[in-house]
This record gives structure tokens, C-alpha cells and sequence, in this order.
């Protein structure tokens, strides 16, 4: 698992997971494809999105989401 620090929060961190090394975790978040984006505030799932997204997509979601 890597962990990506782009947020200028520090309560909020991005992974990029190898599915193929992390079976469980697509078990537990019932990740179907790939790319798989899982949002979650206090081990809480928010929603997940299949598909890519941009940085700028990724700052309005943690904005409208994550902010206090």
C-alpha cells in the first residue's frame, strides 16, 4: 500500500493499493474494477466511484466532504 500525502489536511490521506498484493481489501470494500476510488471519513464509507478522476475532481469532492 503507498500512502499519497497531496491534501493540505492532515486528516486526510490517499493510498494507491495493489489489488493483486491486497485481495482483502477488495473483499471488504467490494471493489469490482479498477481504478476504484473509496472515500471515507471516521472508517465510514462515503461512496465509492469506479473510474478516474482528476486532481481538480478529488479537491472538490475533499472539499464538499473532508472540510470542517
Amino acid at each position: 500500500m503507498t500512502k499519497y500525502n497531496t491534501s493540505k489536511q492532515d486528516d486526510v490521506k490517499i493510498y494507491k493499493v495493489n489489488i493483486q498484493n491486497q485481495k482483502f481489501l477488495t473483499d471488504k470494500f467490494g471493489i469490482k474494477g479498477v481504478p476504484t476510488m473509496v472515500y471515507m471519513k471516521n472508517n465510514e464509507v462515503l461512496a465509492k466511484e469506479l473510474g478516474v478522476r482528476s486532481v481538480k475532481q478529488l479537491k472538490e469532492y475533499e472539499k464538499k466532504h473532508f472540510s470542517n
